[in-house]
């Protein structure tokens, strides 16, 4: 699946790690395609649990890549929809993924960058990385991941970060809801476990579940979301997956999907 993207499945963690060091992780074309790859091969992956994304090196990701905007310049239009079309597949396949997803953010995210950390369901930033929107100063804008974030900081941020195109702290970042913690850059890993073993506590079919109200929740319309509420709650409840929840509270143990080291 290429060498852009590392993937590392260990126990029921699977690590991507932008694996372009040498242009701070900026993304090309290959980049794309191989974190869409790592993400849709283990998407119905059972033992998959959670997935964190990473930058190597001392960045997160810089955006796109200098030569691969040279190399886009001429495009023609078609062109340029077909290779925006990986982009926003990519970050819409992030945003809905059935499984938990993190954003260790080890350094710069700009342009793009800020796109996987609002598509993530959660950010924990080093306090030495900063954010930028700077499409502007290019003639362009932050087209494609502008849906993920508006839903994660909400329009009137939006404005003033996207219009401006200002570099932002890790703090300023903490403050707008961006990112969910933000702490030194050699504490990320022990920031990551809590939330680890929160997901693994939780059932996956739930957790699957819950982000898909989430996402209609904020969209549709009243009866909609009743409707679909509804169901889904009885679903679960009647499903193999929360019998035994409910039936492990009962007996007070723990439920079959907790990890050997959990319990």
């Amino acid at each position: 699946m290429g060498s852009e993207v590392l993937a590392e499945l260990k126990g029921n963690i699977l690590r991507l790690t932008l694996n372009r060091p040498e242009v701070r992780n900026a993304f090309n074309d290959k980049l794309m395609k191989s974190a869409l790859e790592h993400l849709n091969h283990y998407k119905e992956n059972s033992d998959v649990r959670v997935v964190v994304f990473k930058g190597a090196g001392s960045s997160f990701c810089a955006g796109a890549d200098l030569q691969w905007m040279k190399d886009t310049l001429h495009l023609s239009y078609e062109e340029t929809v077909k290779d925006s079309d990986i982009l926003a597949e990519l970050f819409y396949t992030l945003y809905d993924y059935p499984k938990p997803t993190v954003a260790l953010v080890n350094g710069p995210a700009i342009g793009g960058g800020v796109g996987f950390v609002a598509a993530c369901d959660v950010a924990i930033a080093s306090e030495n990385a900063f954010f930028r929107l700077s499409e502007v100063r290019l003639g362009l804008i932050p087209a494609v991941i502008s849906y993920f974030l508006i839903k994660k900081v909400g329009e009137g941020r939006c404005r003033e970060l996207m219009l401006t195109g200002k570099k932002f702290t890790a703090s300023e970042a903490l403050d707008i809801g961006l990112v969910n913690k933000v702490v030194k850059e050699e504490e990320l890993e022990t920031a990551l476990e809590p939330y680890i073993r929160h997901f693994l506590e939780a059932g996956p079919n739930a957790l699957k579940w819950c982000k898909e109200v989430i996402t209609k929740a904020s969209s549709g319309s009243p009866e909609e979301i009743r409707e679909f509420t509804v169901d889904i709650i009885a679903k679960l409840r009647t499903g193999p997956e929360g019998q035994e929840g409910m039936t492990a509270f009962l007996q007070k143990r723990t439920p079959s999907w907790w990890p050997k080291d959990l319990k």
